[in-house]
């Protein structure tokens, strides 16, 4: 029997007259306050308190068809947030496409919460189907389609591209270890992603090259990536896999229609440390902030309040918004940069028509 291959990557788009773009380098201070001989007049950031986005798009809430999903939902945000939520995306974990309608009305009985768009599921690794899916059209909410990467095969091209050829917006759950991914010889898994993005996203053979995708798409569990606490933040920043990540960031930010939702990670080792203090988390979290913010902006930044279902979720010492809001904060970010991130991108690219 023959086996199929996989063919190897196209010349990443990050390349450059044979050089990558350079990753952003951060300073020390960018991740500590200044200390307390500091002059009167260093421009301390503004107290996170006072940066509050006028509203929120939840833009990444994984839900069943149990009311009990919603009413743990709404416990972990809390009230304060839950009182700022203008709308929220679902995400549908695991539901064949003919139940969608039935369970779009069940989930309107209970969740009192304006619904922006909802994403349902399609396989990666499956050859697509050979017609549109009924539920992406004429549905009140409007449904977009999402996915998991997770491996390497000859479907994923032709599927992603009949995705963006039938849904308004893409999500892609990475479930693999794409960014921090190595490989002694021949292409990393990042390679293979990177150039499955390529190939997707390209015109049709003898179109002009305008015609490239214009289709959204949305990738979580990257930003921030899974981590550990195992190393103070000082060490990770000159940790070879740090680098990557500013490396792999600044390249994926060359796809112009490509956004990163700012999601709760999961555990890069199960079991890991289960008590981590507020400062630790604004710290690491900055630390990916940085260079994101960087290369993609504050226009293609998503907030979403949901992990990856591909591993251990951390328990957190305050809510996720709270976190994500106090971390921009002390990075001195201004009102609309906030704004954006929090609910104006959300509604500009789940808000649009197809």
């Amino acid at each position: 029997m023959s086996s199929t291959t996989v063919p190897a990557p196209l010349r990443s788009p990050g390349l450059a007259n044979g050089r990558r773009k350079n990753p952003p380098k951060l300073p020390l201070s960018a991740f500590s306050p200044p200390n307390t001989g500091t002059s009167d007049t260093f421009p301390l950031p503004p107290t996170p308190s006072a940066v509050v986005p006028v509203g929120v798009v939840d833009s990444h809430l994984r839900v069943s068809a149990s009311p009990a999903s919603i009413d743990q939902y709404k416990e972990n945000v809390g009230q304060l947030t839950l009182e700022k939520i203008t709308a929220v995306v679902l995400t549908i974990d695991s539901q064949r496409s003919n139940d969608i309608p039935s369970l779009l009305q069940g989930l309107r009985s209970y969740i009192d919460l304006p619904i922006l768009s909802v994403s349902v599921p399609f396989e990666l690794d499956q050859a697509p189907p050979s017609e549109p899916l009924s539920c992406l059209s004429g549905t009140n909410p409007p449904t977009t389609l999402s996915t998991a990467f997770t491996r390497v095969t000859p479907e994923a091209v032709a599927s992603l591209t009949w995705a963006l050829d039938h849904s308004a917006v893409v999500d892609i759950d990475v479930q693999s270890d794409v960014m921090g991914s190595t490989a002694i010889s021949g292409p990393t898994l990042y390679d293979f992603f990177e150039d499955l993005l390529t190939k997707a996203t390209a015109p049709p053979a003898g179109a002009d090259a305008a015609e490239k995708k214009r289709t959204p798409i949305v990738l979580s569990n990257v930003f921030p990536p899974p981590l550990d606490f195992h190393q103070p933040i000082v060490k990770v920043m000159k940790q070879p896999d740090y680098l990557q990540y500013q490396s792999r960031v600044s390249s994926l930010s060359l796809f112009e229609n490509l956004y990163l939702k700012i999601t709760p990670p999961v555990r890069e080792t199960p079991g890991s440390e289960s008590t981590v203090h507020l400062k630790e988390w604004k710290g690491r979290l900055k630390l990916y902030i940085g260079p994101v913010l960087e290369a993609f902006g504050f226009e293609r930044m998503i907030f979403g309040t949901s992990s990856s279902p591909a591993g251990e979720a951390f328990d957190l010492p305050v809510s996720w918004y709270d976190l994500v809001r106090e971390s921009f904060a002390e990075l001195g970010v201004e009102q609309d940069a906030i704004d954006n991130v929090f609910m104006n991108n959300a509604k500009r690219v789940y808000g649009r028509p197809l």
